[in-house]
């Protein structure tokens, strides 16, 4: 905590008010983003967890000026991902503050994400305008749908609730296949709700399983079953997590996608050898969701051999992370947290991840049972 103390303090002063940083670049420095990148919301997210565990009045007055300038994303139509924005700031600083113009920004951006919701798919659109004949959802929009359960228990709509019930029991059908592993991308006919296609966009292939899509849904799935108690997202979170559990590496942070086979095959980075072997870029961002999921699930869970058994992953996963190989510490990385992968083809990995070192705060937090 100390060390995330230090590593926000400076990003505090490097980064331009109204800025938000994504990834690092190769000089350890953060790459910036405006208010509408679905990743805006994590540096004021990670202030106020700082704030939560530390009690400091720093910390508030910080996350309160960062986060203010998302307050117009609470307007955000056009895409799911104003749940990512607004729940990590504006709607747990009413949490933690119980200011009321906090909680009316999360209210008004929860009303702009269920304006994406489609009865005929059963579900909220992740990509593109409300409109249009492609319907497309992805498993990160798990994530999304908590800032509907947020809103509908602090002053809005019941529906809210029955929509981000509905999204979540599609995505189990659609997404998750029997052994318990995800596809990142399901299109469906936004006109019957039919299913199209099933496919990736960050992983090998369409078939494969992107790491980070696992850990949103062991993630996602977990925080449904907590405001649904419904026992079908109970066992799809569990199904998501056994699968996990089975495949991560002996160091529980997993490579970018599990699918070694299809990562062994490809051009390029994944080209470079260390020790004569072809290195698999690894992703701590994936690990550090991942950890906070299964903390959540076994605090959920009623089985204590299965509670006890996610929360040995989740903490161990943590103690991983914060390990010389995954912590920042002593390199010139501005985060908490490297050796992820932000988007592989793209060519952004080995980095340090904004949103990678929220969720492990958040996970640190969970590990101390004070959320």
């Amino acid at each position: 905590m100390g060390y995330a103390e230090r590593q926000l303090a400076r990003t505090d002063t490097e980064v331009p008010p109204s800025s938000y940083p994504s990834h690092t670049r190769r000089s350890g420095r953060w790459q910036f983003t405006g208010p509408e990148a679905w990743t805006s919301g994590f540096l004021p997210g990670a202030m106020w967890l700082l704030y939560r565990q530390t009690e400091k009045p720093v910390w508030r007055r910080r996350a309160a000026r960062r986060q203010a300038a998302l307050a117009g994303q609470q307007l955000n139509t056009v895409t799911h991902d104003v749940g990512f924005i607004l729940l990590s700031s504006y709607a747990r600083a009413w949490q933690l503050t119980g200011r009321p113009s906090y909680r009316q920004v999360a209210l008004r951006g929860a009303a702009s994400l269920a304006s994406r919701y489609s009865g005929a798919v059963g579900a909220t659109r992740s990509w593109g305008a409300r409109q249009g004949r492609e319907f497309t959802v992805i498993v990160d929009n798990m994530m999304n749908i908590g800032l509907l359960f947020w809103g509908s228990r602090h002053g809005g709509p019941c529906r809210w609730r029955a929509i981000a019930h509905r999204h979540a029991l599609t995505t189990l059908r659609d997404h998750v296949r029997p052994d318990g592993s995800t596809y990142h991308v399901v299109d469906y006919d936004a006109a019957t709700g039919a299913l199209v296609r099933r496919r990736t966009w960050q992983g090998t292939h369409a078939g494969s399983t992107w790491s980070r899509g696992q850990a949103w849904a062991i993630h996602g799935f977990a925080a449904a079953y907590a405001q649904t108690r419904d026992r079908r997202l109970l066992e799809g979170a569990r199904r998501v997590a056994r699968w996990w559990l089975r495949h991560v590496p002996r160091d529980r942070v997993p490579p970018w996608d599990f699918d070694e086979d299809g990562i062994l095959a490809g051009a390029g980075l994944d080209r470079v050898l260390v020790a004569g072997r072809p290195r698999r870029p690894r992703d701590s961002s994936a690990a550090a969701i991942a950890a906070s999921g299964l903390l959540d699930l076994a605090r959920l869970e009623a089985d204590r051999r299965r509670a006890r058994r996610f929360r040995q992953a989740g903490v161990a996963t943590l103690r991983s992370l914060a390990t010389p190989r995954y912590l920042a510490r002593g390199t010139r990385t501005r985060s908490i947290l490297h050796e992820g992968t932000a988007h592989h083809a793209r060519g952004l990995i080995d980095t340090g991840l904004i949103f990678g070192d929220y969720y492990f705060l958040e996970g640190l937090a969970r590990a101390r049972l004070d959320i």
